[in-house]
């Protein structure tokens, strides 16, 4: 995805090194059917090519109401280990946040008590029904105020430099405020501009809460529009106030360049970040970015040839793969340890979501399943074209009284009309039969090995990586 890169003043309070990146993906919303603002900001990208661990960073809005299913998957499948709530003591007594076993909760205010536009107690929102000033105004000038008020700084400070993020060495921390979007966006901000991150995706990714919680507003502002004298004139200013804008960001950026410099400059001056500090932040939250191509299109692959071979049935996928072929896929080098591995699969099936659906990984020992849900393989009967030439070679695999002879003249028709040749071997002598394989140009890089016995022809069909591995 490219985002356009905003050209107001307050680009240039980012380090020229942190640049603009047009691949970084923002982060992933976590499918929960109570929190539709809870975010992983694992699989972001950084300027110098590095990305965020997957589970260890989780934005969110409140917790209360959470569902026990939703529970569940924080718990176990995102590993949340500490909560920090940013909201004031008024909005923890009306929703406070659901105990969670062998998760701890910080309570760290951003704002001042009931801070209108922001704080969303019942008496704050019922005060905004009378609000004189223009919605934009205030918010203008609320953001600032956000990242510049002595309060503020000294809780931004404590969750990302000293108690929290830095103390946490496993497991997720997630901090929400009342909706997500004000003090946990620029929470979030902060965080990501002190991984490196480029401008451009810390933007989109303070926008994306305008679609996450689009349903949730009208649904808020439907119920205040009920209340006597909620006129039209101020409920649009509620939902001004609700929004996520980009005019909003900018006057707390702008307070920062306009006072500070840089944003390197804040973060060690106004929130006591140092070199030490922010290297080893760094270290504990970043990870060399993976390789994902090879081993969806090995998995799409898969799944296709089954389906053309038996069918599209509606129901889950089951894909074997040992470790190693699963290092090459992902680009990992051969003596990566498990935990390297198990961490670069966890990336991978945040990117494949939700085309993939969500992947299931286990495993034992040296042998990994990688499960796809029925609305993965839905998708990809769906999505993906059939291959022309498996197609071609399943029928004359499966046509009675075919031979060798039959396999390798469709080999070679399909070669000519890719304009390049094919390679036959004999794999006998390592029990992989008769290998066929395209030359480079061909749009089919598999190796086939087809055996030929009394009941006729059977294949099997490796990527190039893992027939080196079979036949050792």
């Amino acid at each position: 995805m490219t985002f356009k890169k905003n050209s107001s003043a307050a680009d240039s309070i980012f380090d020229k090194t942190a640049g603009d990146c047009h691949e970084n993906m923002t982060g992933t919303r976590i499918p929960l059917e109570s929190l539709p603002n809870t975010r992983d900001l694992g699989g972001i990208r950084t300027a110098d090519g590095r990305i965020i661990r997957p589970h260890r960073l989780v934005r969110s809005g409140a917790l209360a109401g959470i569902s026990d299913a939703d529970r569940e998957i924080l718990l176990n499948e995102y590993n949340v280990k500490t909560v920090i709530d940013f909201r004031t003591d008024t909005e923890r007594e009306e929703k406070p946040d659901p105990e969670m076993e062998g998760v701890r909760l910080i309570i760290d205010p951003i704002a001042e008590e009931e801070t209108m536009g922001i704080t969303r107690g019942r008496q704050g929102l019922l005060e905004l029904l009378n609000l004189k000033q223009d919605a934009d105004a205030l918010m203008l000038k609320i953001y600032p105020e956000l990242v510049g008020s002595e309060l503020s700084q000294k809780h931004y400070a404590r969750f990302l430099f000293f108690e929290y993020l830095l103390a946490q060495e496993e497991g997720a921390v997630l901090w929400h405020c009342s909706a997500g979007k004000d003090r946990a966006g620029l929470g979030s901000a902060l965080v990501l501009a002190a991984l490196g991150v480029p401008e451009s995706v810390i933007r989109a990714d303070y926008l994306l809460t305008n679609d996450y919680l689009q349903a949730a507003n009208r649904q808020l502002v439907a119920q205040l529009s009920k209340v006597p004298g909620a006129d039209e004139e101020k409920l649009a200013k509620i939902k001004t106030i609700f929004d996520a804008k980009e005019a909003y960001l900018d006057s707390a950026l702008d307070y920062i360049k306009n006072k500070y410099g840089t944003m390197r400059e804040y973060l060690e001056k106004a929130l006591g970040m140092d070199e030490a500090k922010l290297r080893k932040l760094q270290q504990m939250y970043l990870m060399e970015a993976v390789e994902t191509g090879a081993l969806k299109k090995h998995m799409i692959d898969t799944v296709k040839e089954w389906q053309l071979k038996i069918g599209y049935m509606e129901e889950n996928m089951k894909l074997y793969y040992p470790a190693q072929s699963l290092k090459a896929l992902l680009g990992l080098p051969e003596e990566a340890a498990q935990e390297e591995l198990d961490t670069a699969l966890a990336v991978f099936a945040e990117k494949v979501y939700p085309s993939l659906g969500r992947l299931k990984i286990s495993h034992n020992k040296e042998r990994y399943c990688l499960d796809i849900p029925a609305e993965g393989c839905a998708y990809i009967a769906r999505e993906v074209p059939e291959p022309a030439f498996l197609k071609q070679l399943l029928a004359v695999i499966t046509a009675p009284g075919k031979t060798l002879s039959d396999v390798r003249r469709c080999f070679a028709d399909y070669a000519a009309g890719q304009k390049t040749g094919f390679v036959e071997e004999d794999g006998a002598h390592d029990g992989m039969g008769h290998v066929f394989y395209f030359e480079e140009g061909a749009d089919d890089c598999y190796v086939y090995c087809v055996e030929e016995n009394e009941f006729g022809l059977t294949y099997h069909r490796f990527g190039k990586e893992d027939y080196e591995y079979a036949r050792t």
